[in-house]
C-alpha cells in the first residue's frame, strides 16, 4: 500500500504544529510524524519538581559532546516535543517596542526593520485561534489536536 501526502511534517512542536495548522485549511493532505507517544495524564505532569528536577519525561538516551564525553540531553520525545514542556509566555510587542529607544545612561536600542503594523495581522490571527492548552481536568490532553472545523490531524507515533 502506497500512501501519498502533500506535506509530511516531522514533529508536532511549535514549528510543526504551526505549519500544519496553516496548511490544513488548504485541502492538502498533511501527515505529522512523531517520535514519541502522548504524554501520560498523571499528577506528575503538573509537578515542576517531577518535570524539571527529576526529569521524569526527559530522554533517557546519551549523547556525546565534542570531546566524546557522554551526557543526557535536556530533550523530550513526546507528541508536541519540547514545546509540551515550554512554560513561558510569549508577550505581544507594543508599537513603541519596534522604535529606536534611548535608555538611561545613553544606550540605544535600534529601530527594528519591521513595524508593529507589519505584525498586526498575525497578532489578530493568533487572537482568533482557540486556546492552545487547557487544564488537565477538562479532558484528555491527547484530544487537543483538533482543527477548528472538527477535523483531526493524523499523527503517527513510535507505538512503544
Amino acid at each position: 500500500m502506497t500512501l501519498h501526502y502533500d506535506y509530511v511534517i516531522i514533529g508536532s512542536g511549535a514549528g510543526g504544529a504551526t505549519f500544519a495548522q496553516r496548511v490544513a485549511p488548504s485541502g492538502k493532505s498533511v501527515l505529522i510524524i512523531e517520535r514519541g507517544q502522548h504524554i501520560p495524564i498523571e499528577d506528575e505532569n503538573w509537578d515542576p519538581r517531577a518535570v524539571f528536577i527529576d526529569e521524569r519525561y526527559g530522554a533517557k538516551e546519551k549523547w556525546l559532546d565534542r570531546k566524546g564525553k557522554e551526557f543526557t540531553p535536556k530533550i523530550h520525545y513526546w507528541v508536541g516535543g519540547n514545546t509540551i514542556f515550554y512554560g513561558a509566555a510569549l508577550y505581544r510587542f507594543r508599537k513603541n517596542d519596534f522604535e529606536r529607544t534611548e535608555h538611561y545612561g545613553g544606550k540605544i536600542s535600534p529601530k527594528w526593520p519591521i513595524s508593529y503594523d507589519d505584525l498586526a495581522p498575525y497578532y489578530l490571527e493568533a487572537k482568533l485561534q482557540p486556546p492552545l492548552s487547557r487544564h488537565h481536568s477538562e479532558g484528555d490532553i491527547g484530544e487537543h489536536n483538533n482543527n477548528c472545523d472538527g477535523r483531526k490531524s493524523q499523527i503517527i507515533g513510535n507505538g512503544k
